[in-house]
């Protein structure tokens, strides 16, 4: 492939050589964008993390609640002390109460020696409740309590033990439908949701792609101990129109593969091996930079914003599970998420059969 037939965009000279790895020099954490949502966002977390408010964020998968989460605690008077992060949906539900509260010798089978659990670890600083839509129903009692005061008891213990801990919890579920559902009680919900940030996804930030795309491939480059490449004219626009369904995550995964499997200087759209972009007849809502309100886009066929993205979020996960056989790994990669997420998406979204086209309405 001749680079010199498209015009670079270099984000920095490439080496000649890979050389010796590169040092990975420390940065600040920092939510990347110019956007309206993106900035937003930054003003919320600014004005949360001096508070000792519990933290909902809510968002879609990929679009940067665990940066966020990690954010308010560095900005926050607990700086300093532990900031403990735990995925509810990676967790196994028998062992929940446990990791979360920890247990004494003796309380279950396999329990030879006393264990604290993440809110005793978490204490004087910050608990991130990653996935909080996935908590078991049994124990979102245990967690309000918690949350009301303080208090809790380790499994097969009887001493009241107190934490000072500061809750933040990210969900890519709408914990409203949910408690309608009865799958979520509604007196943890308005307790989590004392201050809630929605995370916008990446489709509706589309300007902040370049910056996003500048600030992470030197990142990966130096990681991946490869020189860093330019970007052509065509991996640029294709970049600027893909939905980005799995958001900043599936950006940085994209970059990363083309990054790692080309020996070009220069990125190509052939090297991002990106699926097709969905029709913008089916987007619904598209923010622009020089735009302060967002342009409302007729919703297909009368659907609802939300029933929309669901819609679209089905059949490319469908589309994902049909080109890798079925392989949940594999499809997880391929949209850029991680394989927990991609079952619980399948689970909400009703999709029990892609291999034969079945899905619930």
């Amino acid at each position: 492939m001749e680079s010199t037939a498209t015009t670079k965009h270099a984000l920095a000279q490439p080496n000649p050589s890979p050389g010796p790895p590169l040092p990975t020099p420390t940065r600040p954490l920092a939510l990347v964008g110019r956007s309206r949502p993106i900035c937003d966002v930054r003003r919320q977390v600014a004005r949360a993390a001096t508070s000792g408010a519990v933290i909902l964020l809510s968002g879609e998968s990929g679009t940067g609640k665990g940066l966020a989460a990690r954010l308010i605690h560095n900005e926050s008077p607990r700086a300093l002390a532990p900031f403990v992060s735990v995925n509810c949906a990676a967790i196994p539900h028998g062992v929940f109460e446990s990791e979360l509260f920890g247990h004494v010798r003796g309380a279950f089978t396999g329990a030879v020696e006393t264990r604290r659990g993440l809110f005793e670890l978490a204490d004087a600083g910050t608990l991130f409740l990653d996935e909080i839509g996935e908590l078991p129903l049994s124990l979102q009692p245990k967690l309000l309590r918690v949350l009301e005061d303080r208090t809790f008891l380790r499994v097969g213990g009887s001493a009241l033990l107190h934490v000072d801990v500061r809750i933040i919890a990210a969900t890519n579920r709408n914990l409203r439908e949910m408690v309608a559902r009865g799958e979520f009680r509604e007196d943890l919900s308005y307790r989590l949701r004392v201050i809630e940030i929605e995370m916008p996804p990446l489709r509706a930030r589309r300007d902040d792609i370049s910056l996003l795309v500048a600030d992470l491939l030197p990142r990966i480059a130096r990681r991946n101990h490869r020189p860093l490449p330019a970007l052509a004219d065509d991996a640029v626009a294709q970049l600027s129109s893909y939905d980005w369904p799995g958001n900043v995550r599936e950006l940085e995964n994209i970059l990363e593969r083309a990054l790692v499997l080309s020996s070009e200087s220069v990125l190509h759209a052939t090297d991002l091996s990106l699926p097709a972009s969905t029709p913008r007849e089916s987007r619904t809502t598209v923010y622009s930079l020089t735009d302060a309100s967002p342009m409302a886009v007729n919703p297909v066929d009368g659907q609802s914003h939300r029933s929309t993205m669901e819609t679209i979020e089905r059949n490319r996960i469908i589309a994902a599970l049909q080109a890798t056989s079925g392989n949940q790994s594999h499809a997880a990669r391929t949209l850029g998420l991680p394989r927990t997420t991609l079952i619980n998406k399948m689970r909400r979204l009703g999709i029990t059969d892609p291999s034969n086209h079945r899905s619930r309405s």
